[in-house]
């Protein structure tokens, strides 16, 4: 095998990763710009730990997300709104709001 076959051939996992159903998370390719306080700080966190720089980033924004309070669905919060802006209407004119025809559309001229 020559030895540029070789360097393209597939690493094997080892046998305990590939029983195990391990599989190596999706990533993607992206440019981040940041302050350069904070890649110096990542920079030296990836050197402590032994670990690439991107996958120090990747923990502390998991880490980040996780901490973070889920955020209510915007549907949730539309319907709040909706019945504070429309709590003091009263049963008919809340109808009236909706839409609802309240007589009868051929004796309302009358």
């Amino acid at each position: 095998m020559a030895s540029s076959e070789r360097q393209f051939k597939k690493r094997k996992l080892p046998l305990a990763r590939r029983r195990s159903g391990w599989r190596r998370p999706a990533t993607r390719r992206t440019t981040v710009s940041l302050p350069a306080h904070l890649l110096r700080q990542a920079e030296r966190l990836a050197v402590e730990r032994r670990q690439t720089l991107s996958s120090v980033i990747a923990g502390q924004m998991e880490e980040a997300f996780r901490a973070r309070p889920p955020i209510p669905d915007r549907a949730g919060r539309l319907l709040e709104l909706w019945k504070r802006a429309y709590s003091h209407l009263t049963e008919e004119e809340a109808m009236l709001v909706d839409g609802i025809i309240l007589s009868d559309p051929a004796t309302a001229g009358e």
